[in-house]
């Protein structure tokens, strides 16, 4: 389990060294993800709160990111 934070309306791109073939956002009114290339995925905070993201690669492997995103303090 990896932990990740985050500021909202910010994005960042999160890397496998193999394909990711499958991943999901348990909370995607807080965290959008979408597949950038085979092996990279970007997420998008949305607005404040925690999530989970999960990513699986070709074998199966299972790689969990909490992610925790706060409101940006300059707004």
């Amino acid at each position: 389990v990896q932990r990740l934070d985050m500021i909202v309306k910010s994005s960042r791109i999160l890397r496998l060294q193999g394909r990711i073939p499958k991943f999901q956002v348990h909370n995607e009114e807080v965290l959008t993800a979408t597949p950038v290339s085979e092996n990279q995925i970007q997420v998008f905070a949305k607005v404040p709160g925690t999530t989970q993201l999960n990513l699986w690669d070709s074998n199966e492997k299972l790689y969990t990111v909490d992610v925790t995103i706060t409101a940006d303090a300059r707004e």
